[in-house]
């Protein structure tokens, strides 16, 4: 083990004789964690946390095995050849990477990838490969100025692959998978696929570690001398251009302390540098204090409680009764990845906004082909059936009263757990 702050040790971080700082993360007393940045290519926002699917074995994942530890990108970039080489008829380019160096797992629904995804680059969509509603990022310990990663999420396009022509790939500790694709459609296909938006990663730029130790130079060995318990991400793009508009390739890196699952509105400092990949030199520097909720910064988190009213949509409500029956009916149109029947609470109001007696209501979620998928006790708010299973396109929604005809009137539903917020569906006057 190389000179430094080792794990466990109470000495602190010593300056190396090359005048780095070679910091080794150690568990502090109080948990502190990194907000995964959005990289210059937004679908690295995607991208960042998908690795969590191939450290659970989940998903029909295509996998190169490559045992060992953290790696650097050139490393990860020759463990993903392996994983894309043939694919889909090969011609895969590279054109984006990043990792991140995160002192303790992180795990965050996937539904907020999503909204994190919609809300930064616009029209895009992924291609799943898994049934999991929460995703796993790995802890990092080791020497947080090496330049090494047990994650790094590579970014491929294809401008010859109809509809579908990014494709991300995950490399964890030296293996690597193929995760996922962006579907059809809007920005991802007109834009981010076609040439020559992006440009390829060239073999001449530098390497991970020599970007970090630029970094460090530059004001980063400072900071991890005050916060020895960072952690660090790094992202790489290959360039873009558009007409007259050109530019270069970049090495992104940062120091951050703050919290990726559970981001607060506290200002936490923050250390960026842009390294030039061709020359090895840092363009920019700063010291920031960074808000951790992402709202001043370009560097927003994945963050929860999602938004119910952004993860659901529904048709317009139709009514219909039969006997003492009266039923208030609505089919979904859009729905998040990883969004469960149980993480919605449904409440009534009268045309009037006021709450009815719960007593014999219920909520029933049919499929589309009628069959009966959940069922929620309004009287004592608890699902008695299907609450851990996930919304469909196409299922329906059917509010039920023996008591009351559903005449005017809202159908209010709330977010629970990892979704918050509310939505409301009005129902028609008779």
């Amino acid at each position: 083990m190389p000179e430094g702050f080792p794990i466990g040790s109470e000495s602190g971080p010593q300056v190396g004789p090359d005048g780095t700082v070679p910091v080794w993360a150690a568990r502090p007393p109080k948990a502190r964690r990194l907000a995964v940045p959005v990289a210059v290519v937004a679908i690295l926002v995607a991208a960042s946390v998908l690795s969590g699917l191939y450290v659970a074995g989940v998903g029909p994942f295509h996998r190169v095995p490559h045992p060992g530890g953290p790696v650097t990108f050139r490393q990860a970039e020759s463990a993903a050849r392996g994983a894309v080489q043939g694919y889909q008829g090969g011609n895969w380019v590279l054109v984006a990477a990043g990792s991140a160096d995160v002192r303790e797992t992180e795990s965050f629904p996937i539904a907020a990838v999503e909204l994190a995804l919609r809300q930064t680059v616009g029209n895009c969509s992924l291609d799943w490969l898994t049934s999991q509603t929460a995703l796993a990022v790995p802890s990092f310990s080791g020497n947080l100025s090496a330049g090494t990663s047990p994650i790094w999420e590579l970014v491929y396009k294809n401008s010859s692959v109809s509809g579908s022509g990014i494709l991300i790939v995950s490399v964890v500790n030296g293996s690597a998978a193929l995760t996922a694709q962006f579907g059809s459609g809007g920005t991802c296909t007109t834009l981010l696929a076609s040439s020559p938006w992006l440009t390829a990663i060239s073999d001449s730029l530098i390497d991970s570690p020599a970007a970090v130790a630029a970094a460090a130079t530059a004001g980063g060995a400072a900071y991890l001398r005050a916060h020895p318990y960072a952690n660090v991400t790094t992202e790489l793009t290959g360039g873009f251009g558009f007409l007259s508009i050109t530019i270069p390739p970049v090495w992104g890196v940062a120091f951050s302390l703050c919290s990726l699952a559970a981001p607060t509105a506290a200002a936490e400092p923050r250390f960026n540098a842009t390294v030039n990949p061709v020359t090895g030199t840092v363009e920019f520097s700063q010291m920031v204090f960074q808000n951790c909720s992402g709202s001043t910064t370009l560097f927003p988190p994945i963050r929860a409680p999602i938004p119910v009213n952004q993860s659901l949509s529904f048709s317009a409500v139709t009514t219909a009764s039969a006997g003492t029956g009266h039923w208030a009916n609505a089919t979904v149109l859009t729905a998040a990845h990883g969004i469960a029947f149980g993480n919605l609470s449904f409440r009534p109001l009268t045309e009037f906004g006021g709450a009815p007696s719960m007593s014999g209501w219920s909520v029933r979620a049919l499929s589309s082909t009628g069959s009966l998928l959940a069922m929620d006790n309004l009287t004592t708010d608890r699902w008695t059936l299907g609450a851990s299973l996930g919304i469909s396109v196409g299922d329906r929604i059917a509010l039920f009263s023996s008591t009351t005809a559903l005449n005017g009137g809202t159908i209010v539903l709330s977010g629970v757990g990892a979704f918050g917020g509310v939505e409301s569906l009005s129902i028609p006057l008779a």
